[in-house]
């Protein structure tokens, strides 16, 4: 997960490098039980502030015994990226323990696939359901310069076409292709590593939502307007 930690501002090239994160979070992170059937016993947040996050999941609460399930970025958005979704479950998967995955319906039919990074502050919310509100947030993996097609149905009929408003699951594992228009952006150090970031919220259909990912992929801090393409990790919150 080299390129979703970039996207927070930590350069990891290997596991050990991983494993000493997910400890450093655990000892300066506020730690959170959940008793839902499922997911891990402990989970720490370790806030790096400027919305810069860490999650890991334990089996045990006790820092001497417990063994780290999962070590996951985050960003905390604003509630301004709150989404409505028709319908929702949450998949824990064993393959992937301490994670939870969201799948979500739009009301318009789009599926998405998100990492839910925040259950345990809602052990009673049920597991499925219809209406939930949740708030996304894409960390930018790669940018492209191509945008993705728009459907024929929904293509802009001006004379000057506008950016497309797509987005698109590839997996199941939370990755997605988005273009769409940049509404706003600004700057974001992570002060822990001294790393520049570009966070930034982008209409890419089913209202906005924000994006964050390293300075290296941006010439210069993107305008309003300016049209965005490329490849994200998303995760959701419940707020």
């Amino acid at each position: 997960m080299s390129r979703h930690f970039q996207a927070i501002g930590f350069e990891l090239t290997n596991a050990a490098e991983l494993k000493e994160l997910a400890r450093t979070a655990v000892e300066k992170g506020k730690l959170y039980r959940s008793g839902r059937k499922g997911m891990p016993e402990a989970v720490f947040l370790w806030d790096l502030g400027r919305g810069l996050q860490v999650w890991v999941g334990t089996n045990r609460a006790d820092q001497e015994s417990m063994e780290i399930l999962s070590c996951l970025p985050g960003f905390a958005a604003s509630a301004v990226t709150e989404a409505a979704l028709r319908a929702y479950r949450f998949e824990l998967r064993p393959e992937r323990p301490g994670e939870v995955f969201l799948r979500g319906r739009f009301e318009d039919g789009a599926e998405i696939d998100a990492h839910l990074l925040n259950l345990a502050f809602h052990d009673d919310l049920p597991s499925r359901g219809l209406e939930l509100k949740v708030i996304l947030t894409g960390l930018v993996l790669s940018r492209d310069e191509a945008a993705l097609p728009l459907p024929a149905e929904t293509q802009d009929k001006a004379d000057t076409p506008s950016p497309a408003r797509v987005f698109v699951s590839v997996d199941h594992d939370a990755h997605g292709l988005v273009s769409g228009r940049i509404d706003a952006a600004r700057e974001v150090v992570n002060f822990h590593t001294g790393a520049k970031l570009v966070a930034f919220t982008l209409d890419a259909g089913h209202g906005l939502f924000t994006l964050i990912g390293p300075s290296r992929l941006f010439p210069k801090l993107p305008e309003p307007g300016e049209p965005f393409n490329g490849m994200i990790w998303l995760t959701a919150q419940l707020p």
